[in-house]
């Protein structure tokens, strides 16, 4: 995969019309497949927004990331993927991770009883049943954080989000500080 870079960033028509059309294909297979692994629901005007989004940045400030183009250090191919993977990431980190109600009711884990094996007092409004479920989880079911976000189907850093809220409120409830 060869082109006049020098006549690609004087702007000329027809060598960009060439290197776009040869190049599409593959900046759109890289934007495609990492939305695919890190985006929840992907959409066909997404991904050509990543690949406008790679176009766009090869011509930004004079072409100057075309320009800084080494051929000594990787292939054409495998630079112009390098940049459609790493815009396509930045994309998918933006994205709003799709939310889900919690219902409590339709998973198959009994609601966690408190047991009174210490004389610890813990009010019933204290801890969401949120809270509740995933310390119940943690602690008497013994389950790790992917198990509890898996069975939860939130991910692991939401569990382990929850787990700190809900030790916080009972640290703050007992007087106990660290």
């Amino acid at each position: 995969m060869e082109f006049d870079l020098e006549r690609l960033t004087r702007g000329h028509d027809k060598d960009w019309k060439i290197f776009s059309d040869r190049v599409f294909p593959l900046i759109y297979s890289a934007v495609r497949k990492i939305l695919s692994s890190r985006v929840a629901v992907i959409r066909e005007p997404d991904i050509r927004d990543v690949v406008q989004d790679v176009f766009t940045i090869l011509i930004k400030d004079d072409y100057r990331a075309l320009k800084s183009y080494q051929p000594q250090k990787a292939s054409m191919s495998t630079w112009l993927t390098t940049i459609a993977i790493r815009t396509a990431i930045k994309f998918a980190k933006q994205q709003k991770p799709a939310s889900q109600s919690l219902d409590l009711e339709s998973i198959n884990i009994p609601a966690p009883q408190i047991k009174q094996t210490t004389s610890i007092d813990i009010p019933e409004d204290l801890l969401t049943p949120r809270q509740m479920l995933i310390l119940h989880m943690f602690i008497d079911r013994e389950m790790d954080v992917k198990e509890i976000a898996g069975t939860l189907n939130v991910s692991p850093q939401t569990v382990r989000s929850t787990r700190h809220k809900a030790v916080k409120r009972l640290r703050r409830h007992l007087g106990v500080s660290i």
